[in-house]
């Protein structure tokens, strides 16, 4: 039988131990970003193997351990395979001698059938018809040996994701979407605002095209302690926190929804006076208005009609619907729920529970919301450029309906770096790689085709994780994690494949620990990778200038939302506010406050001016803009927070919100008056040409 070669974790050496974590793509030591060899504890190995299914409790369980693994996953055929450009390599199929003969087909997504042929001295089905390519898709491949078969699915995709158009040159900026408000919003930023804002860069670029890029607005607790967009309920739903409710069509036609708007009046006042979301507040007030809307909108027939067509085209709607309720209904902790619940909340939470019928139709909005603001979008010649993220909410939907690939005894992270000494632990389960290969990737391609559908351009958030993750198995320290790798290849081939299928371009973060594997894999696929300029000057060292960027496929830019705003950056606030919250030693602030004038100074270098000056952060910010603007990349994004100067970032790593408001920082300028200032204005343009 064929048995699942190692995911690449290294040289096994005949250990018995060794190999068995090789076979699960384990790293039992690695090489942190100082190139220093660490070693975690030989008791975290095991907890790993351990959450991977593996029954051991110590190296001298190895021998035993591996033979049992080998057995359990030995197969007929890999449970996926890669033909690339539609070319199917031959395929091992694991004959014994002397069995009967081999029949195997591939199976279409149309349902149409190929047949291929066994070559016996190799052990390999292969087509029958030289030069024969497979239609870009997701086929199975059906082998028979006997009585026995099995399947596996085929991922036929092109090598590269969807190009830039080449030469041209896609500028634009970037905010968190709860940050935009306006006049007319709830408080927090809602799709119109994102509509308004793209109108406002549209009539700037002057016909060149631009982009606006946003965090994840996917489906989310809000009643959680945490209100990070990178820890979703669901990578396969939306936030519904999102929707302009006055922009819904059936809002005029009843009377109990427009009444709970009027008597909110006085509350949404004090939304938009606040400088921080209240998350759960608001959703509490768009509750009480979208409830009774929704409860009206099931009961007229032609309304009714479109959404049971909406539940037709996407029917995994009234899971995620009846799955809300239930936590409404016995916490939102799902593990905790009554046993009959836990597994199935639609034998109990049908399209005649109020709450159900919420959801969906909350769902339904916002995907007619999305489907307009990306239409007139693309009127406005601007780009929707979205995020998706690595990981997911532990309690949430995408835990509780994939618990088989999630594994709730490991959770990920990154490895101890300067930055992070003890490495950072953020708090959602592990992906198993054995599993998810089980499902044929089915649960990553979902996520990404759901993001595709809207988006433009999508980042992918810690592109790492197509090569490998850092975990942390319960119980152990940040630092006593390790690696643990993943099918890259089966990752990029879906990647590719709903990229171009979508027509969607890809954006790599691979900033941090990058393993030189993972940069050819950016460039072998066609994935762009992130040049910010904060992060290169900081990995600068003491090089006298700030090196540019290696290639002509790069997205640019100064900061992201983990980093300082480039005021915070030039002031050195950003540090006051670590000392502030205790994260840096005495020594630590010394070194950090060195670094930072010598990267300072390198900066200005690199932009021609003079670094023994006192230049003000806005000239400094300008003739960075004006930088920006002369490079060549296929996009540019800057913060829309660093056009006036906000010296507080939206997000900082390793601090709890009980301590600090990530996440949760409206802009300082609402959209009438961004539209209103001229030096947001100027500095606009001088980026968007």
């Amino acid at each position: 039988m064929v048995t699942t070669p190692a995911l690449g974790a290294g040289d096994s050496s005949q250990d018995p131990f060794q190999s068995l974590a090789a076979e699960l793509g384990i790293q039992t030591s690695y090489h942190d970003v100082e190139g220093r060899l660490r070693q975690p504890p030989t008791e975290a190995i095991i907890a790993i193997m351990r959450a991977q299914g593996v029954a051991i409790d110590g190296e001298g369980d190895a021998p035993v351990a591996l033979e049992t693994l080998r057995k359990d996953r030995q197969r007929i055929v890999e449970p996926v395979v890669v033909a690339w450009d539609g070319y199917l390599e031959p395929v091992a199929v694991s004959v014994a001698s002397g069995q009967p003969p081999v029949i195997a087909t591939v199976v279409l997504e149309s349902g149409d059938e190929l047949a291929l042929g066994f070559n016996e001295r190799s052990d390999t089905v292969a087509f029958q018809e030289s030069g024969w390519a497979l239609p870009l898709g997701y086929h199975k491949l059906v082998v028979q040996v006997g009585g026995d078969w099995e399947e596996s699915t085929v991922i036929s995709a092109p090598r590269a994701c969807w190009p830039f158009v080449p030469g041209e040159h896609i500028r634009g900026v970037w905010a968190p979407l709860y940050a935009l408000w306006s006049s007319d919003s709830l408080g927090a930023g809602n799709l119109t605002d994102l509509k308004h804002l793209s109108e406002h860069l549209s009539a700037l670029a002057d016909g060149h095209p631009t982009a606006i890029g946003i965090l994840p607005v996917l489906a989310t607790h809000n009643e959680a302690s945490d209100p990070s967009p990178y820890t979703p309920s669901s990578r396969l739903f939306w936030d519904e926190f999102y929707l302009d409710l006055t922009a819904i069509e059936e809002l005029s036609d009843c009377q109990a929804a427009q009444d709970e708007l009027a008597n909110s009046e006085s509350v949404i006042a004090d939304f938009r006076n606040a400088r921080i979301v209240d998350y759960a507040k608001q959703a509490h007030v768009q509750r009480s208005v979208l409830a009774p809307l929704a409860e009206w909108a099931f009961a007229q027939p032609a309304i009714r009609q479109d959404l049971e067509s909406f539940i037709d085209a996407s029917p995994q709607v009234c899971d995620y619907a009846g799955f809300r309720a239930a936590g409404e209904e016995f916490g939102s902790d799902w593990k905790s729920w009554p046993a009959d619940v836990r597994r199935q909340p639609l034998e109990r939470f049908t399209l005649a529970n109020p709450a159900v019928q919420y959801h969906v139709y909350a769902q339904w909005l916002m995907h007619r919301q999305l489907g307009a603001l990306r239409e007139s979008m693309r009127t406005d010649n601007v780009n929707l450029y979205l995020d998706f993220p690595v990981g997911i909410y532990p309690r949430g939907y995408d835990a509780w309906r994939e618990r088989d690939i999630h594994l709730d005894a490991v959770e990920v992270g990154a490895a101890p770096d300067p930055g992070f000494p003890q490495g950072q632990n953020w708090g959602f389960p592990s992906l198993s790689p054995w599993q998810s290969r089980l499902q044929g990737h089915r649960y990553f391609a979902s996520g990404l085709r759901r993001q595709m559908q809207v988006a433009d351009v999508l980042r992918i958030d810690h592109v790492m994780a197509l090569h490998r993750l850092y975990w942390i198995p319960n119980g152990f320290e940040t630092d006593q994690g390790t690696y643990v790798h993943y099918p890259q290849e089966e990752l990029c081939a879906v990647l590719c494949l709903e990229s171009v299928r979508n027509q969607c371009h890809i954006v790599g973060e691979n900033l941090g620990t990058v393993p030189p594997e993972v940069d050819r894999m950016l460039e072998d696929h066609g994935i762009s990778p992130m040049y910010i300029i904060e992060y290169e000057l900081a990995e600068a060292g003491t090089d006298a200038t700030m090196a540019g960027p290696t290639t002509d496929n790069e997205l640019i830019g100064i900061n992201t939302h983990d980093m300082a705003t480039f005021a915070g950056f030039w002031s050195g606030s950003d540090i006051d506010e670590r000392v502030a919250l205790g994260q840096l030693t005495p020594t630590e602030v010394e070194e950090e406050r060195s670094a930072r004038t010598h990267q300072k100074e390198m900066l200005l270098r690199t932009l021609n001016l003079n670094p023994d000056g006192d230049l003000e952060a806005g000239l400094v910010f300008d003739k960075q803009l004006a930088y920006l603007a002369q490079l060549e990349a296929p996009i540019t994004l800057v913060a829309l927070e660093d056009f006036w100067l906000e010296t507080k970032g939206q997000n900082m790593p390793n601090t709890a919100s009980a301590h600090r408001p990530n996440w949760q920082q409206k802009c300082q300028l609402d959209l009438e008056a961004i539209a209103d200032d001229p030096t947001v204005t100027n500095r606009l343009q001088i980026l968007l040409g």
